[in-house]
């Protein structure tokens, strides 16, 4: 009986201590209307993967518990400053998070912006100190979609793997002793 006892609070302590851990979470947004073509692009994606960590214990996430965001290969997170930013972000699960984020990088050869607002749109532009220029646009429509779906930590994994071996040695110690 006290072994039952003591695995159950090993167990509930596992449990709580992966609920308390941050986690990330990555969102596809597809169905974009190009503004610099006119057209509706149903098959255009945007992937936003970000981390978030409810320090407040509150079940929502703010600017303060946002730990990394991330699209298009640039890292947006961190403090703001001159090349990157995260000027915004809310999010309560069940909903989608609304955030605005900015990146500009000025190297002296070449000019690259990008910028998301959730909701309104997302940009690209670059300019090349040879000439070579692009300028895209496109704008969430009442047709873009969105799935956000929760990216496992390795740790998940590890507590999954050290709870399927428990039960399979529970199971062989009844099938021994039974």
């Amino acid at each position: 009986m006290l072994k039952k006892l003591m695995s159950a609070a090993v167990l509930a302590a596992a449990a709580a201590t992966a609920h308390a851990a941050p986690q990330s979470y990555e969102i596809t947004y597809r169905g974009f209307q190009a503004v610099h073509d006119g057209v509706f692009e149903p098959d255009r994606t945007l992937h936003v993967t970000f981390t978030v960590d409810d320090l407040d214990h509150n079940g929502s996430y703010s600017l303060d518990e946002l730990l990394a965001l991330d699209s298009n290969r640039i890292a947006y997170s961190g403090s703001c400053n001159i090349i990157h930013c995260v000027d915004i972000f809310t999010w309560t699960p069940g909903a989608l998070p609304t955030f605005s984020a900015r990146y500009i990088n000025n190297n002296g050869f070449d000019f690259t912006m990008q910028s998301i607002v959730t909701g309104e749109s997302h940009k690209s532009f670059y300019q090349s100190s040879f000439g070579f220029r692009y300028d895209y646009t496109w704008d969430w429509t009442p047709a873009t979609t969105a799935t956000i779906t929760a990216v496992p930590e390795p740790a998940s994994f590890g507590m999954l793997a050290v709870g399927l071996a428990g039960m399979l040695a529970l199971g062989r110690r009844r099938r021994a002793h039974g």
